[in-house]
């Protein structure tokens, strides 16, 4: 029998703060000859300070705006707006969460079950970690530190400096008092500074990254792709907003010259 190469997948990731573009630079680099198109609502940041009713329905504007893109597969990057959208009674098809993958890690590595979760305030409010890893570990006990200046920060480059520190340090010390031992990077811009807050919160705490084990959730479902020089390195970045904050925050993460293209929902 005859083999042939399987028609290319558009991968769609969906963001909100910017945090997800290192995911989003990954996923390009492992599997180069797949389209990758990133969508960030640049226009609602910080989106863990907004309603849920605005944030549901920008979920809605850009998972439709991804697939009218192509996308084939759609990775949820922002995490607050994989937390207003978890409890969905409709499961969508072709969407890699990256919340209950967490939940379940975080529920089996923690050995007292005191288990901590740094996010934004809207994912905090939702109660969605909560919810996934009580449901898998009754007796776990799960703190919540809402920490909406992260995002900030790390746009302005100064999450190295005594205050970004400072600030990490401060909303780390609300979980270190309930001794978690576990803690889960409930924000993309978490995964991004993930040594300075094993160094804050200690190195006998496990830190689960959710965007880790979503990229590990995305290997998984794609499998071994052949390689082939036909099919050029595609890595497309649309935003709602492109205004000098959010080209200057891409160009910093990838390190190099990217125009994003400014679209409307």
């Amino acid at each position: 029998m005859m083999q042939t190469t399987p028609a290319p997948v558009k991968i769609g990731i969906l963001d909100a703060d910017l945090g997800g573009l290192p995911l989003a630079a990954a996923i390009s680099s492992r599997w180069p000859q797949l389209p990758v198109c990133y969508l960030a609502d640049t226009a609602h940041r910080p989106i863990g300070e907004r309603s849920p009713r605005l944030v549901r329905r920008q979920i809605g504007l850009c998972l439709d705006g991804l697939r009218q893109q192509g996308a084939d597969l759609i990775l949820l990057a922002s995490q607050t707006m994989a937390a207003l959208r978890e409890g969905s009674p409709v499961a969508e098809p072709g969407v890699v969460d990256p919340l209950p993958l967490a939940a379940a890690a975080a529920a089996e590595a923690s050995p007292s079950g005191r288990i901590g979760v740094i996010a934004s305030r809207a994912t905090v409010d939702s109660g969605a970690y909560p919810r996934l890893i009580e449901a898998i570990r009754p007796e776990a006990r799960v703190h919540a530190a809402a920490a909406p200046l992260l995002g900030p920060l790390l746009d302005a480059g100064r999450e190295n400096s005594p205050e970004g520190r400072l600030i990490v340090k401060k909303y780390l010390h609300r979980l270190k008092v309930r001794q978690v031992d576990t803690l889960i990077l409930g924000a993309s811009a978490c995964s991004r500074i993930a040594p300075l807050i094993q160094r804050k919160i200690g190195p006998r705490v496990r830190l689960v990254d959710p965007l880790s084990l979503a990229l590990e959730r995305l290997a998984h479902r794609l499998g071994p792709w052949p390689p082939s020089s036909e099919l050029a390195v595609s890595l497309r970045l649309l935003v709602t907003d492109a205004g000098p904050a959010v080209t200057e925050t891409i160009q910093r993460v990838l390190r190099r010259r990217v125009d994003p293209v400014q679209i409307r929902l």
